[in-house]
């Protein structure tokens, strides 16, 4: 085989392990996707929690409030 027949076709039957073949990739792609999917499934339920939190610090201010009040008054 001369230099100028030599194609990347047979590099990556010489060398398999340099270039993955399409379903080896495929599947790399597709557990990053899981992993992304779940990384975005626990940052929603983050955000949920934190807005839940949010409107419970609120409401326990208010009541805070309310009370510094009528103790003012009394």
């Amino acid at each position: 085989m001369t230099r100028s027949t030599y194609s990347k076709d047979d590099e990556a039957v010489a060398h398999p392990v340099i270039q993955p073949s399409a379903n080896v990739a495929n599947k790399r792609l597709q557990q990053m996707q899981a992993q992304v999917d779940e990384v975005v499934d626990v940052m929603r339920t983050n955000v949920e929690k934190v807005l839940e939190r949010d409107q419970k610090l609120s409401q326990l201010d208010d009541r805070a409030g309310n009370r510094i009040s009528f103790s003012i008054t009394l």
